[in-house]
């Protein structure tokens, strides 16, 4: 099962980045040609479509299209969600278990030495993969201290692409689209876990995504969540679900670019190199979402400054 997945993945980003140019959502000539997107006689063949958080009125809402399953057991400390989005080829299963949060790093990171001996022994990844986790915390927000006032992080990049989007008539079918938990949401979880499988691993992008997810919400596991969470506006069960959709979907395109631009630990990120793998990506985004972008260029400023970042964080050389 997991194979055919793979290879339905392989097959479809081979076809969406090799240059297959078409109409498609080219409302009043709005894309450009330097970014096709895939002819309509490929949509029996398709990727899981990324999901929008401002689409869904509750976590009810979402439960009605998206499959949502939980197994935990009574007084058991274990417990996990797998969540089934779309059907046949577009199908795409995730899971996220209880375990190990991005507070309990940061805990063991700032207290002591008993706090450093109970995270090894809890998790001896984390520790085996420290320093790397070190780098995306750089490469995931904005250090001004290290790069200048003008850093770029991933969520620079996700802004980007929400500004490039060039159908505003097809994208936006509500205000909450324009939002923090729209578009700009679904793009950074998609680009960061995208970049995150092509600089280190699928395994390592994962369990960034997994950490992160159960500091925002534990809950999510279980489904035990309390009516002020699923009032709140800002940190909501249904938001967090969309971001595990959204990390698996940015993770098989991680890999697939991995491959089509043969990146490894040595890989020197030129602008063009990222300009390019950017595009690819926002082909897909553009196909599978049916809305139109504007490229990326090696001259733009987000993309000379983070394709720096992540030579100088990753101590790529020229």
């Amino acid at each position: 099962m997991v194979l055919q997945h793979r290879m339905r993945v392989l097959a479809i980003l081979f076809m969406l980045i090799s240059g297959i140019a078409c109409n498609h959502a080219n409302t009043n000539n709005q894309i450009v040609q330097d970014n096709p997107t895939l002819n309509d006689q490929y949509e029996p063949i398709i990727l899981a479509k990324p999901l929008l958080a401002s689409r869904f009125k509750s976590l009810d809402d979402f439960k009605s299209k998206v499959q949502v399953k939980y197994f935990n057991k009574p007084n058991d400390l274990y417990s996990k969600v797998q969540l089934k989005s779309g059907a046949g080829n577009s199908e795409i299963l995730c899971e996220l278990e209880s375990g190990l949060s991005q507070k309990d790093i940061v805990k063991a990171k700032d207290g002591g030495i008993w706090d450093k001996i109970k995270l090894t022994f809890k998790s001896p990844y984390t520790i085996r993969n420290r320093k790397n986790l070190e780098k995306v915390f750089i490469l995931g927000r904005r250090r001004t201290v290290l790069f200048g006032l003008r850093d770029a992080a991933f969520y620079d990049i996700a802004l980007e692409l929400s500004k490039h989007i060039n159908t505003k008539d097809l994208a936006y079918q509500n205000e909450k689209d324009s939002s923090e938990k729209g578009y700009i949401n679904t793009f950074n979880h998609i680009t960061a876990q995208a970049l995150l499988t092509s600089l280190f691993t699928q395994e390592f992008a994962c369990y960034v995504a997994d950490v992160h997810e159960r500091k925002n919400m534990p809950e999510l596991t279980t489904g035990s969540f309390t009516e002020e969470q699923l009032q709140d506006t800002l940190n909501y069960p249904e938001d967090n679900y969309t971001d595990m959709i959204n990390n698996k979907i940015g993770q098989d395109i991680g890999l697939i670019l991995k491959e089509k631009y043969n990146l490894n630990s040595l890989t020197y990120y030129t602008p063009e190199l990222l300009t390019n793998y950017l595009n690819d990506l926002q082909t897909y985004l553009s196909w599978s979402m049916r809305i139109g972008f504007n490229p990326f260029y090696p001259t733009d400023e987000v993309i000379v400054r983070f394709a720096h970042k992540i030579n100088y964080v990753l101590d790529r050389k020229n």
